[in-house]
């Protein structure tokens, strides 16, 4: 899917189709990171913000097991997602990076174009 486009728009977007509290918005500490007891937590927000040192060498672990792997920009992006889901089992990271690049391959082959008109009406819905 390298280079292809995955969305095609073709009808203009409403003025305020993105609200301002999107962009400003800054997030609590528990707000990124649900905490359990017992010690464990779960990433919760990935988008634009740092990592911390555990997860920053977790990925770094990854992408020194995984040369041989050829991931998209797109789930480049989405290791410490896989590494997480996977409770820290580097091996089915990999398995299941593998497994949503085919899928997204595959799917996206032709974009999702707002010309289909199940998907517009939907658009036009708010869905």
């Amino acid at each position: 899917m390298s280079g292809q486009v995955a969305l095609e728009v073709t009808h203009p977007l409403p003025k305020f189709v993105l609200p301002q509290e999107a962009l400003s918005y800054v997030p609590r500490d528990k707000d990124i990171k649900q905490h359990f007891k017992g010690g464990d937590w779960e990433r919760k927000i990935y988008c634009n913000l740092q990592l911390d040192p555990f997860e920053e060498e977790k990925i770094h672990e990854f992408v020194q097991q995984n040369t041989d792997l050829p991931l998209t920009r797109t789930m480049r992006a989405r290791i410490m997602r896989y590494i997480s889901h996977s409770r820290n089992d580097l091996a089915k990271a990999r398995q299941c990076l593998e497994e949503t690049q085919k899928w997204r391959n595959e799917f996206f082959q032709t974009p999702v174009s707002d010309r289909d008109e199940k998907l517009l009406e939907a658009l036009r819905l708010g869905f």
